[in-house]
């Protein structure tokens, strides 16, 4: 009885480690259970092909939205090349920088999730027209 004790024991704790880590990996992966809220939008600065980081503007009615886990998903609106996912951090005020490889010119579409408030992700969708690189 004991023993079986012991394995339960071991096996609820794998199973919390493997709860938290798989989580962990949706919110790298930007892949949240979201709702959508039309208060909330994002817009991103100029964009241009290449990898650096680039600048998005996140308010929610009207207000920058601060302290917040930000995260992109976007890809080339027409499926000609492969979307990026990355997390971005605040850099001042409803401003947030995300590293992106952009590969393609042209336009991109995706989704922006934003949890300001814990444990209530907001989608928001973006499209946004990519320039050539300098």
């Amino acid at each position: 009885m004991k023993r079986l004790a012991i394995v339960v024991v071991i096996a609820l704790a794998g199973f919390a480690a493997a709860f938290v880590a798989f989580g962990d990996a949706a919110r790298r992966n930007c892949v949240l259970d979201a709702t959508s809220n039309p208060a909330y939008s994002a817009e991103f600065d100029d964009v241009r092909v290449g990898e650096d980081t680039k600048v998005l503007r996140v308010v929610r009615d009207g207000q920058p939205v601060s302290d917040a886990w930000v995260c992109v998903n976007v890809a080339p609106a027409g499926g000609s090349g492969a979307g990026v996912a990355a997390e971005a951090r605040e850099l001042a005020a409803g401003r947030y920088g995300v590293s992106l490889d952009v590969t393609n010119t042209g336009p991109w579409r995706g989704t922006v999730l934003v949890e300001d408030d814990p444990g209530h992700p907001v989608a928001i969708p973006v499209t946004f027209e990519v320039a050539g690189g300098d």
